[in-house]
């Protein structure tokens, strides 16, 4: 059952539960130890807060229409992706590069 939920310290509003994942998070976590969260907001599109600056930033919009839970690839790395899924009931991607992040591309395949 998908419900709303908070993060108990970093706040906010996203879903949770049914595709979404138990608690609607995704972590990413970098080489230098900074942390990312990812999560689907009640506009579903992907929030995120990041502890890269020695504190934690404010929440920021990755824009999309999402109506599943973020997950994340290559664990402890600077150049990783996010996906989630989004139109069509495919997999869209966001990259992120040595120069920023890119833009939302939908995989050319049915997962």
């Amino acid at each position: 059952m998908v419900r709303v939920c908070s993060h108990n310290r970093l706040g906010g509003q996203f879903y949770c539960g049914g595709p979404y994942g138990e608690t609607g998070e995704a972590w990413h976590t970098y080489p230098n130890g900074a942390q990312q969260i990812f999560v689907v907001g009640l506009d579903h599109s992907v929030w995120t807060r990041d502890s890269g600056s020695g504190r934690w930033s404010d929440w920021g919009s990755y824009s999309g229409q999402l109506y599943s839970g973020v997950r994340t690839s290559n664990s402890n790395e600077w150049i990783y992706s996010i996906a989630a899924i989004g139109s069509h009931n495919r997999w869209w991607y966001r990259d992120r590069q040595n120069d920023g992040w890119t833009n939302w591309h939908m995989s050319g395949w049915l997962d």
